[in-house]
């Protein structure tokens, strides 16, 4: 339960810091000339999800099984990601 709750807030902070922090403006603007890697990480729910996903994957590489499927935490993911996001602009 403790390392769902980590893996949420986890990925939750850097899926924020990415697309809206000063720290990666910089990283955004590079990237804005593709409009693909631009649109990525523009929003928020589609780059939770690969978060999630990579997350996933390195939670699975460190204690050595599938907790649960990566898409999965990537689905997961990208839920809490846009409960959050309504959850702190609406209060």
């Amino acid at each position: 339960m403790t390392l769902t709750i980590i893996f949420l807030l986890a990925q939750f902070g850097l899926t924020n810091a990415i697309s809206k922090e000063f720290i990666f403006e910089g990283l955004r603007t590079k990237l804005s000339n593709y409009s693909l890697l631009n649109k990525l990480i523009s929003c928020e729910t589609c780059l939770g999800f690969w978060i999630g996903c990579l997350f996933s994957f390195i939670l699975s590489s460190i204690t050595g099984f599938l907790i649960i499927d990566i898409i999965i935490a990537g689905l997961i993911a990208s839920a809490f990601n846009k409960i959050m996001l309504i959850l702190l602009y609406k209060f």
